[in-house]
């Protein structure tokens, strides 16, 4: 009887906790993703000056309406010794590391009629939308079976074209 609650408990434990890293995944994922959804919001219409699959670089503004133009570079790095990668966002110089845990990263450019653009884009001016799709790997050190979670989503700057 004792085998069988201790066996119950180690199998709830290890449920709650795979449950518990797939949140704390998404909720990393779902942050990312807001602010790279609010960077993309505010560029200008001449914003783009890089826009290939892992790096971008635009001009926003970062006073949301007020002028103050700021240079924004999201950038994804590959040197992780686990296979993940990293995805750092740099204003005005200043960086930071925004998720280091994911398995792939993608910025898809679209023109003015919705046809994705070939990276790295030759024309950054054309560009009308942008596809952002995060993969993270989910901490899953119970069961190793490579969980993983996705934010996919596409942002129409208001100022652009």
């Amino acid at each position: 009887m004792v085998a069988v609650m201790l066996g119950l408990t180690v199998t709830m434990n290890n449920a709650l906790y795979e449950t518990t890293q797939q949140t704390n995944a998404a909720s990393t994922l779902a942050t990312v993703g807001e602010i790279a959804y609010t960077d993309l919001n505010q560029t200008v219409k001449t914003g783009f000056t890089t826009a290939y699959a892992q790096r971008m670089v635009f001009q926003a503004d970062t006073s949301l309406g007020g002028g103050k133009l700021a240079t924004i570079t999201y950038q994804v790095d590959n040197s992780s010794t686990q296979g993940l990668l990293k995805l750092t966002r740099t204003v005005g110089g200043t960086s930071v590391v925004l998720s280091d845990n994911l398995k792939s990263v993608q910025f898809q450019y679209f023109d003015v009629n919705g046809n994705s653009l070939t990276t790295p884009v030759a024309s950054p001016s054309v560009i009308d939308a942008i596809r952002v799709k995060l993969v993270a790997q989910v901490s899953d050190v119970v069961a190793q079976n490579g969980v993983q979670t996705l934010n996919d989503f596409k942002v129409f700057p208001p100022n652009l074209n």
